[in-house]
């Protein structure tokens, strides 16, 4: 008898519809906002490489134009493009410019090409909190190279 009871007691609650909705929202609402959280996460790190690249060139073209038009040295090439990444930078609100490292140099293996080069310490965006997908480094790292004097 007490199967019987048991076994009434299951076929009615499998029968019941009510609160399903609850259930299934409470398991499908997780994965949603987890899922928005990554592709805005995603979306940010993106934006700052492309701000990054996009500092980087113009930088590379302000100090190379620098060089071949106004005979300047090395030297103040160089300040001119970290100033105007300096200056360019504080626009873009994908970029904390405490994170920024500025690296403007000859370039080693050709002295007639100049580089610039940064690197955003990203570390501090949620995405490099989830251990469980393969992430890429949290140092974002972008260069120009510009051949001084054309082509």
């Amino acid at each position: 008898m007490a199967l019987n009871l048991s076994s009434h007691v299951l076929r009615d609650f499998l029968k019941n519809k009510k609160g399903n909705l609850s259930i299934m929202a409470a398991i499908i609402l997780p994965v949603g906002l987890a899922a928005a959280g990554l592709a805005i996460d995603t979306s940010k790190m993106i934006a700052s490489k492309a701000a990054l690249q996009n500092a980087a060139d113009a930088a590379a073209l302000a100090a190379a134009s620098a060089l071949a038009n106004k005979g300047v040295t090395a030297s103040e090439a160089e300040t001119l493009a970290t100033d105007f990444i300096n200056r360019s930078t504080l626009d873009y609100p994908m970029i904390d410019r405490a994170k920024l490292q500025v690296t403007v140099a000859d370039d080693t293996k050709n002295p007639d090409q100049f580089t610039v080069a940064l690197a955003y310490d990203a570390s501090s965006l949620p995405i490099w909190n989830l251990y469980s997908f393969a992430m890429p480094g949290s140092q974002i790292k972008h260069f120009s190279t510009i051949r001084l004097g054309g082509i």
